[in-house]
This record gives structure tokens, sequence and C-alpha cells, in this order.
């Protein structure tokens, strides 16, 4: 069967003088130059030969992905906003004539470009060699975008397995499937848990922005949440505890609430993580809420403070209403709560509280007494300070 019929719809009608016997030359030697690790290379370099000179493809923002030859590609670079529009578009760099070829593929666009000096880049050879290869770059985008998918649908399939659980017999082999991801086997990694600020779905505006953070680091796997429920996490990510990632993790913050892990290497314990990382997330998100002005900060489990995860874990009504019922009284005398936030806020310092309340220190001493009264414990007693705080940790938070 004759392939090479099907390129010979050509832009330029000249390509039909080539001989099929050339024709199909041509494409074997280019398609066989795809047959190693680097299949773009092998065809930049396969190119160069065809076309005796120099090749480089570009992509749409002008980064050289691969290129061949002696000509100067930085130069060229510079030159192919004259190289412009889906025709073909001839300039000269110097000594080289430069060809550029522009194709684009779903969501990708590529410039083919030749350089030779003292050589007519405008002939059916290099006509044909060139309709090839845009129609070889369509193919590799295809594979790599299925190999994306595929990767994408694996590592999420391996992530939900992690947070099923796995005994630790298991970790070995779950380590060497992490390591087609590119971890390093047993090293430390992190879980973050995340999603929009908005509280709402992932949109794919989210998913794009996700991915393309994401895929600037090789050791990431990325799970989205099974089913949506407002300010829970939206996806899951687990990625390697390396330098890079808290520059990795400031661009994430821009777009997403997200709680963050302890650093761990024992892979058995990832339920205990991620519950610990939901935590660290549903603390963000109550912090956005109350504060939408603040910077955005991710929430890390190592950086909680007791009472803060304490708090976090109250989850039921019976436990709220357990915590808040130690103030109770207390919220029925607005002066004397508010005396008491104040005196909490300001570290128990006699000085500055009767400062923010603009009385006097005596003053705020009598007050302070009349507190003690209603609660029924004395303000010099830890435990009270801390069952205090607890209970008035949602007031506290708004007066700060």
């Amino acid at each position: 069967m004759d392939l090479t019929g099907v390129f010979t719809a050509s832009r330029n009608t000249e390509v039909t003088s080539l001989t099929a016997e050339r024709r199909a030359q041509i494409m074997e030697s280019l398609l066989d130059s795809m047959n190693q690790e680097d299949p773009m290379r092998g065809l930049v370099l396969e190119l160069g030969k065809l076309c005796s000179g120099s090749t480089a493809i570009f992509s749409s923002d002008a980064e050289m992905l691969s290129c061949a030859g002696a000509a100067p590609f930085h130069l060229i670079r510079a030159s192919l906003d004259q190289l412009h529009g889906n025709g073909e578009n001839t300039t000269e760099v110097g000594r080289w004539s430069v060809r550029g070829s522009r194709v684009t593929v779903r969501a990708h666009t590529y410039t083919v470009v030749l350089a030779a000096i003292d050589t007519d880049l405008q002939n059916p050879e290099h006509d044909f060699a060139l309709d090839v290869v845009h129609r070889l770059l369509g193919s590799l985008d295809a594979v790599d975008s299925f190999a994306a998918i595929q990767l994408a649908h694996r590592s999420g399939l391996l992530l939900k397995e992690l947070e099923l659980g796995i005994p630790a017999s298991r970790e070995p082999h779950s380590w060497r499937r992490m390591s087609e991801f590119g971890f390093t086997p047993f090293s430390e990694v992190r879980v973050l848990a995340g999603s929009p600020y908005n509280g709402e779905r992932l949109t794919k505006a989210d998913l794009r922005q996700l991915a393309s953070v994401s895929g600037r680091r090789r050791a990431v796997l990325v799970q989205e949440a099974d089913t949506y429920v407002r300010d829970y996490p939206a996806f899951f990510l687990l990625t390697a505890a390396d330098r890079g990632f808290e520059s990795w993790l400031q661009e994430l913050e821009e777009n997403f609430l997200l709680g963050v892990s302890e650093e761990f290497v024992q892979l058995s314990s990832m339920p205990e993580v991620l519950r610990a990382t939901e935590l660290a997330h549903s603390i963000a998100v109550a912090e956005y809420s109350a504060k939408p002005s603040d910077p955005r900060q991710a929430v890390k489990v190592e950086s909680l403070r007791p009472h803060e995860w304490l708090l976090a874990r109250i989850s039921s009504t019976r436990d709220r209403l357990q915590l808040k019922g130690y103030a109770a009284e207390l919220r029925a005398h607005p002066e004397m709560l508010h005396t008491a936030i104040t005196y909490l806020v300001s570290n128990m310092d006699i000085a500055a509280s009767a400062r923010c309340l603009m009385i006097h220190p005596n003053t705020m001493r009598y007050r302070l007494s009349k507190v003690e009264a209603i609660i029924g414990d004395q303000l010099n007693n830890p435990e009270v300070i801390a069952d205090l705080y607890l209970s008035l940790s949602e007031e506290i938070k708004a007066y700060r």
C-alpha cells in the first residue's frame, strides 16, 4: 500500500512532481527518525539532512523546542515575526536564507524553520518534507496528549490507593510505582489539600491553572475530589518535599486555599496524614472567610498550635455547645465579655488592656474581678485562661 498518497495534497502543487519512490524515501526516513528517545530531536536532525541545512522547531511563544545545525538560531528566533501566518515565508538572516512554516495542531502552534547558505529552500523535496513533518508533529501531539491523560489517570488511581491505606509491606511496591512519576524512593514528600477561594467546584480555568503549575514539577500526583462539598478540598496533591517546594507552593497560593501536611516518608501513614492535611485546609478556609483581605498563605500542619488543632477538630453541634457553654453567662454581660476578650487578646496585660478600652488600670482590675465572679473561676489559673480562650475563640478571632 502506497501511503505517500496521503501527503500529496501539499501546499505546493510542485510536490506532485516528485516520484512516488522519492516521496516514499523521504517519508520513511522521517518516520524512522522518530524511533528514538527524543522523537522531535530525531525529526529535526533528519529534516536537516534532507534539506542540506540547519533546522529548528519553535513553539508559539518563540521557545526553541529542538534544533540541529550551525545556523544562528538566536538571531532567527528574533526574526520569527517575519515568518507569520499559516503560509510559507522566507527571510534573510545575515548570510543565511531562512524559510519558516507554521502549523497549528489543536492547542499548540509550531514554526518549523529551515536555514541554509547558498541553497534553494523552495523546492518540491523541501515542500514534501515539511508537509510530512507537519503531520508527524500532529501525531506527536496526539500521542503526548494521550500519554498525559493516561499518566494523570494512573497518578489519580495511585493517590486514591494511598488514601485508602496500604500495609507497610506494600510500601516498596508503591515507591516503585511512584518512581515512574519522578519521585525518589523513600524520600520526604508532602500532601496538599486545596480548593478555589470562592469555595465552589473546580472550573476548567482552575484545572488549567492547576495543571500548569503542577506541570513544572515532575514529582506530583494529582487527584480531584470524588464529590463536591462546599469548602471541602477540591483536590489533593502529593509532591516531593525538595528545595523547589516553597517557591512552587507560592504559585499555588495565588489561586487556591491550601492545607499542607508535614514532611513524611512512610506511605502507610497516608490516611492519617490526609486527615491532618484536610484539617489544615479547613483552618485556611475559616481564616480566609473571616478576613478575605489578609495575605493568602497555605496552612501547614507543623505550624499549627495546640488550640488551633483542637478547635479545628470540633465538628459536631454537641462539641460546639459544650465549648461555648463555659462562657455562656459571660455572653449575657456584653461589657464584661468585651473586657475579657480584650484582656486575652492583650496577652493578659492589664495596662495594655486598659489602654485599648481607654479606662484606668484600676477600673480594668475591677472589671476583671466582675468577670471572675460571673464565670466562677480565678483568672490567675492557667486552666481557666485556656478554657476561656477556647470558649471565646470565635469572638477572639473576630476581634483580631
